[in-house]
């Protein structure tokens, strides 16, 4: 798998949610470990058009308004929020062949399944990284962690 396709995923997630749910929301998931995998079909340019089975998968979300996942859904295709198609490097022995692949997929009309979780794995070293600012007499917010993150993989597109 693409790592860097994955984390771009991740930080367009975690900047949707930032966006969607705001900073003071986003801090309490946060502080609360809540964990999501959302499943969702994808057109062309990536843009969300559904679901197949189930939604998402989530950890520590009892603390979420009943309808919280689906508004955010709802949210990301109203805003057209769109995301990479990350594949298996051994899946294709080459781009090329993953393109007409997936060409033939949407001339068919039919959607690629795109997974992607809250909060990305950008967050893996956010306790460490925290602690190390604390040992150095600053505080790090797991927010402002992942913002630094979202910034730091995005801006190397």
């Amino acid at each position: 798998m693409d790592n860097l396709c994955m984390f771009r995923n991740y930080a367009i997630l975690d900047r949707a949610m930032l966006d969607f749910a705001g900073r003071d929301t986003v801090s309490q998931m946060l502080e609360s470990k809540t964990r999501i995998l959302f499943f969702w079909k994808v057109d062309s340019l990536g843009c969300i058009h559904g679901y197949d089975g189930p939604k998402y998968r989530g950890y520590n979300i009892d603390n979420l308004p009943g309808d919280f996942l689906d508004r955010f859904t709802a949210y990301l295709i109203d805003n057209k929020i769109c995301f990479y198609m990350c594949a298996m490097r051994d899946s294709y022995p080459s781009l090329i062949e993953l393109e007409m692949s997936l060409r033939e997929k949407f001339k068919a009309g039919k959607f690629m399944a795109v997974n992607v979780s809250f909060p990305g794995i950008p967050m893996a070293l956010c306790d460490s990284i925290g602690r190390k600012a604390e040992k150095d007499g600053r505080t790090l917010s797991q927010v402002e962690y992942m913002e630094a993150q979202i910034q730091k993989i995005l801006s190397e597109e």
